[in-house]
């Protein structure tokens, strides 16, 4: 992200509480998908960079599966 300050995670959570639908939040790396999920996301939706490398279906497993390891127990 050329800009991470400008990052939305920190409306997340006011964004949970206002609704009563799902939120989904894109994330552009795994440390930012674990705030996410911490601040009530229920899905995660990842993109870019990952899907341009050679290797996106591994790298994207490992998104997943330190997304999911660092947030068990959270619940959205």
């Amino acid at each position: 992200r050329s800009q991470p300050a400008g990052a939305p995670i920190g409306l997340l959570a006011e964004v949970v509480n206002a609704v009563d639908v799902p939120v989904s939040y894109a994330s552009y790396d795994v440390s930012e998908s674990i705030a996410a999920v911490g601040a009530g996301a229920s899905v995660i939706v990842q993109g870019e960079p990952i899907l341009s490398l050679p290797n996106a279906d591994t790298v994207l497993r490992d998104f997943i599966s330190a997304t999911k390891r660092a947030t068990s127990g959270v619940q959205s």
